[in-house]
């Protein structure tokens, strides 16, 4: 399997959506796609505290141990002397596979007997060619007989075999061995369980399910505008979610004291069945899920996490809670909201007019709208500082550029600093 990034200037991004479970050695593999042409070989990848060279087709086996247990691991890359790039925060889920434990065997299914089967022909077939090869089954010679008729010139071919000689040589189907074993149905039934026990992809999903909440651990939660903040006109909680109503308040690895109603707007809401969690450090609140958004109300407890996975659970047959690490959320709320304060951007002035480039260290969900606070100033080589006004400012979802009047002609580089900017892409 191989995870997949692409590298634009300073700016790594992951393109791929496999899931990486732990315990995992010599399988997953990444591959850097480079986009920009200041990229150049040789190349070092970096997972973790563990750096890799990549080969000629940008490619490497990740390091086993960023995936030796559940969590979060970071991936950047450089080149050069020395051309970094952002990081990028990869997840890794549960594995079934334990060092140093050896998994209960299954109840044996129509797949285990055929192979228990199968293999008790082999081991069968295997002793009696050691006995005939060690000679246990040599008789004395005996007396030699006559000399048989001359035989055609020629090859046999398979339809001039006898019934009995044809059947010796064909080896039997899976459904014969069934039959063999005690099945008693016919061939289509047997095709039927065959696929009745296969597992589907949602099996599989449902197997392993995975939280859809960004910023779901209140213990130690992204809070860029602090806890009951503003992105721009919006009272928040924290990021990603929305302070409908009431207060709130934050004690360190402990949880959210909430006085109110949160929510948190989903940007690809389930279709399905959902459960939906709320751990608690003390008190009580309700969760619930509608129209693609998550609420919680409380009157006073203090909220530990949260969770919604996909499927039908209850108390006792939830999944675990696993918190995906502050890395991980981080990245994920850095889609819909930046806060960049007290920034010292260097940039161009033109005629009375300074512009600045600002690059998100990840691509936003959508183009955000940009704000900024402060008492900016402008800094030119010749003309000392000047306080900017008179702003401006255009993003895309990679990269925001704002402008202030200097009031200074010419043409010549310039640094803003005392500068707070906002990037808004919520939802």
């Amino acid at each position: 399997m191989t995870i997949t990034f692409e590298l634009s200037h300073q700016l790594i991004h992951r393109t791929d959506h496999h899931c990486l479970a732990s315990g995992s050695r010599n399988y997953v593999y990444a591959r850097f796609d480079l986009l920009t042409d200041d990229w150049a070989a040789p190349i070092t990848a970096v997972f973790g505290n563990y750096s890799v060279i990549l080969d000629s087709e940008n490619q490497c086996l990740v390091p086993w141990e960023v995936l030796a247990s559940p969590g979060t691991f970071s991936v950047s890359a450089f080149c050069a002397d020395l051309h970094t790039a952002t990081c990028t925060k990869v997840i890794v889920r549960p594995g079934g596979y334990i060092e140093g434990q050896t998994p209960q065997s299954p109840t044996p299914s129509v797949y285990a007997e055929l192979t228990d089967m199968v293999q008790q022909a082999i081991d069968t077939a295997n002793s009696v060619q050691q006995r005939a090869d060690a000679g246990e089954f040599n008789g004395p010679p005996g007396e030699p007989g006559p000399q048989g008729p001359k035989g055609q010139d020629g090859t046999v071919s398979f339809s001039d075999l006898s019934d009995q000689q044809k059947q010796s040589l064909q080896g039997k189907s899976a459904y014969a061995y069934a039959q063999d074993g005690g099945f008693t149905g016919t061939e289509e039934e047997f095709a039927a369980k065959l696929a009745e026990e296969s597992p589907s992809f949602a099996d599989l999903r449902t197997a392993a399910p995975f939280n859809l909440l960004d910023n779901s651990d209140f213990r130690y939660p992204v809070a860029q505008a602090g806890v009951g903040g503003s992105h721009g006109n919006q009272a928040y909680a924290l990021d990603r979610w929305i302070l409908t109503s009431g207060t709130v308040s934050y004690q360190s690895g402990i949880g959210l004291t909430l006085n109110g109603t949160i929510t948190q707007k989903l940007e690809h809401p389930p279709t399905g069945t959902v459960s939906a969690f709320v751990g608690m450090a003390s008190g009580q609140a309700s969760i619930s899920y509608s129209g693609g958004a998550v609420t919680i109300t409380s009157a006073g407890g203090i909220v530990a996490w949260a969770a919604l996975y996909d499927g039908s659970y209850n108390e006792d047959t939830g999944p675990n809670y696993h918190p995906k690490g502050f890395g991980a959320e981080f990245t994920e709320c850095l889609r819909y909201y930046l806060n960049a304060p007290d920034q010292f951007i260097s940039g161009v002035s033109n005629n009375g007019m300074a512009s600045f480039k600002f690059n998100f260290p990840v691509a936003m969900r959508t183009n955000p709208t940009v704000t900024y606070s402060g008492s900016p100033y402008i800094y030119t080589p010749n003309n000392g500082a000047y306080a900017a006004s008179s702003f401006s400012a255009s993003a895309n979802a990679t990269a925001g550029s704002v402008s202030f009047s200097d009031g200074y002609s010419g043409l010549f580089p310039c640094t803003i600093a005392n500068i707070n900017l906002n990037f808004n892409a919520d939802l």
